[in-house]
């Protein structure tokens, strides 16, 4: 007579544990919407970094795009590519003259996007990337090198309609070689717009 409670009380907890499972389980891309399976997402990095220095007059303006390619593998688990061209100029005072640099960039990232709503999400990424940088000065020959750096990117995404996306976010990049003249392995952070569109996938 034992046997039926207890098996009872199996069921009801196996059908509990199941429950709480699927609560805590993430949301994924809802058909049709950014993150879905076999989709293709192209998309560029924007950032435009403006500073000016009252000690010393000096100042510093810096424009980057990174036009990518991702392709969603799984449901929310995409793997793509990146090219990129960021180009500024550096002045440390009115006499210092200018230092201008160009870089030219590609590289490749995996990236995970958590949804939170129905048109937001997190899209976290994973990037390696190889970049060419050029540094030429007011006078002398100037210098180049090159950079390989990792890079973490989680960008706020939101779509205000179907196909279309924007967002921005914290971005952490370590460098991993550094082969520019005087310079050693940096880490920088700071703030990175991102705005594209999707299509295919279910």
């Amino acid at each position: 007579m034992r046997t039926l409670p207890l098996l009872a009380t199996a069921v009801l907890t196996a059908l509990g544990g199941a429950a709480r499972a699927d609560e805590s389980a993430p949301r994924t891309a809802l058909p049709g919407g950014f993150g879905a399976q076999g989709q293709i997402a192209l998309s560029a990095d924007l950032q435009l970094d403006i500073v000016h220095r009252s000690q010393g007059q000096g100042s510093r303006t810096t424009a980057v795009i990174r036009p990518a390619l991702d392709y969603f593998i799984m449901p929310n688990v995409s793997v793509g590519g990146f090219i990129g061209f960021s180009s500024g100029s550096a002045s440390s005072g009115p006499l210092a003259g200018n230092l201008d640099l160009t870089e030219v960039s590609l590289g490749a990232r995996a990236g995970y996007d958590l949804r939170l709503a129905d048109a937001l999400s997190l899209w976290g990424q994973l990037r390696l990337s190889y970049a060419h940088d050029s540094f030429t000065a007011p006078v002398g020959t100037g210098t180049s090198g090159s950079i390989v750096a990792i890079t973490l990117y989680v960008p706020l995404i939101f779509q205000p309609v179907a196909h279309f996306f924007v967002g921005a976010g914290p971005v952490l990049s370590q460098e991993l070689v550094d082969s520019v003249a005087n310079q050693s392995n940096a880490t920088d952070f700071g703030l990175l717009s991102i705005v594209g569109g999707y299509f295919g996938g279910g």
